[in-house]
């Protein structure tokens, strides 16, 4: 993805219905700090800690990460794919 909010920091003060929010705010760059409410998580379970979790990435979504850092691939190499529509 795009790095549009890069210079941005956002504070998260959303419950588990803001993540994909701040999920796409970090997709797109921003520092995403998440805040708990006073209390902690309104999820209480009985003998595990409290742990919301964002969904697992869609198809492509960490494209960059793992052809980048993963598996080396510089940036001219990965142009030429979204170039020659190997992927968007």
């Amino acid at each position: 993805m795009t790095d549009v909010l890069g210079p941005y920091r956002v504070l998260d003060l959303t419950n588990e219905r803001g993540l994909s929010c701040s999920q796409i705010l970090g997709d797109l760059g921003a520092d995403v700090i998440q805040a708990d409410p006073p209390g902690g998580s309104p999820a209480k379970l009985s003998r595990t800690p409290a742990e919301v979790t964002p969904a697992a990435p869609t198809l492509g979504r960490d494209n960059q990460h793992v052809l980048g850092e993963l598996l080396g691939y510089d940036e001219a190499r990965i142009a030429h794919l979204v170039v020659s529509g190997v992927m968007g």
